[in-house]
C-alpha cells in the first residue's frame, strides 16, 4: 500500500515513486495498456498542477488513486460522447442523404424547367405579372406589393396563389410536351 511521501517530498515525487502501481491500477480500470498510459499522462499533469498549488493530501496514495480513477472516468466520458456524436452524425447523415435523394434535381432538368417558367411568365396577365415580379424578382413583402399595386394585402395573396398555380400548370404542361 502506498504511503504518503516524507514531509520534504512532493506529490510529483510520490507519483514517480508509485508510477508502476498507478499504471497497474489504471490498467485494471481501462483494460488497455495504451489507454492506461494516456490516463497516467493526464494524471501526471494534474499532479504537477496540484503540486504547484501546494496541495498536501492526508493520504497521498489514496489521493493519487482517486486522481487516476477520475482521469479514467474522464476517458470513458469522452469516448461515450464521441460515440454519441458519431451515432448522431451517422443518423443525421442518413436523414440528410435521404432528403437530398428525394429532392435532388438534375441540373439539366432544372435549366429546362427554368426556360419553361420564363416562357410561362410571359403568358401571365399584365397585373399578375407585375405582382409576381414585385414579390419574387424585387423581393418585396406582401404589404409592399399591395402598396405598389394599390390593393390590400389579402387580394395580393390570392392573386399570387392563383399566379403560382397557373405557372405550375403551365410549366407541367410544357415539361410533358417536351
Amino acid at each position: 500500500m502506498m504511503q504518503a511521501p516524507a514531509a520534504s517530498g512532493t506529490l510529483a515525487t510520490a507519483f514517480v515513486q508509485h508510477r508502476d502501481a498507478l499504471l497497474a491500477f489504471a490498467l485494471v480500470l481501462v483494460r488497455s495498456r495504451d489507454i492506461a498510459e494516456e490516463v497516467l499522462a493526464e494524471t501526471s499533469m494534474s499532479v504537477v498542477e496540484a503540486d504547484a498549488r501546494g496541495t498536501l493530501p492526508e493520504d497521498t496514495g489514496a489521493w493519487l488513486r482517486a486522481l487516476v480513477r477520475h482521469r479514467a472516468a474522464d476517458h470513458f466520458r469522452r469516448r461515450a460522447r464521441q460515440a454519441s456524436l458519431a451515432e448522431r452524425f451517422e443518423r443525421d447523415a442518413d436523414i440528410a442523404e435521404a432528403a437530398f435523394a428525394e429532392t435532388w434535381v438534375d441540373a439539366e432538368a432544372a435549366a429546362v424547367r427554368a426556360r419553361h417558367l420564363a416562357a410561362c411568365l410571359e403568358q401571365l396577365a399584365p397585373r399578375a405579372r407585375q405582382i409576381v415580379d414585385e414579390r419574387y424578382r424585387n423581393g418585396r413583402s406582401i404589404d409592399e406589393v399591395a402598396r405598389a399595386v394599390g390593393w390590400r394585402p389579402n387580394p395580393v395573396k390570392v392573386a399570387l396563389a392563383r399566379a403560382r398555380r397557373a405557372l405550375a400548370e403551365c410549366v407541367r404542361r410544357r415539361m410533358e410536351a417536351g
